[in-house]
């Protein structure tokens, strides 16, 4: 009868055995969420047609921005095309454009440019609610066996 004595890990075995842990944990930790998500996704719908109606709300926020960035952005380009043809009848006259008038195109650009990145920015964020919800909706689908 001896004592039993218990083997030590070396390095390479204590490493090994912290990466298992920790990778358990990070699956426990995802579990988690996904179960704290499906919660939360159960209790907010009671059908697919709300989800279907939360999205179409959360849409109408980006229509409403991209609407009113696209009528500016006609009157920006009503104004440029004026902008041009006054210069280009200085130029034709032979005249110098004068640094007001250059700043004003200079600064129409700019705004059309940014009415431009505005609505591009808005059809993204779209496309993103509408994956958002979708994926919402397949699960939601998986949860409820409807």
């Amino acid at each position: 009868q001896g004592n039993i004595i218990k083997r030590t890990q070396s390095e390479a075995e204590r490493r090994a055995q912290a990466e298992r842990e920790a990778e358990q944990k990070r699956i426990q930790d995802e579990q988690q969420k996904q179960a704290q998500l499906d919660r939360a996704l159960t209790q907010t719908y009671t059908t697919e047609a709300e989800i279907d109606l939360a999205r179409d709300r959360a849409l109408e926020n980006y229509k409403l921005m991209i609407r009113g960035a696209e009528i500016r952005a006609g009157a920006v380009d009503a104004n440029l095309a004026d902008l041009r043809t006054r210069i280009a009848n200085v130029q034709k006259a032979g005249r110098k454009v004068g640094p007001g008038l250059q700043e004003q195109l200079d600064q129409a650009v700019r705004e059309s440019e940014e009415l431009k990145r505005t609505i591009q920015k808005n059809q993204n964020a779209m496309v993103q609610v509408r994956e958002k919800y979708e994926a919402d909706k397949l699960r939601f689908r998986e949860l409820t066996g409807k």
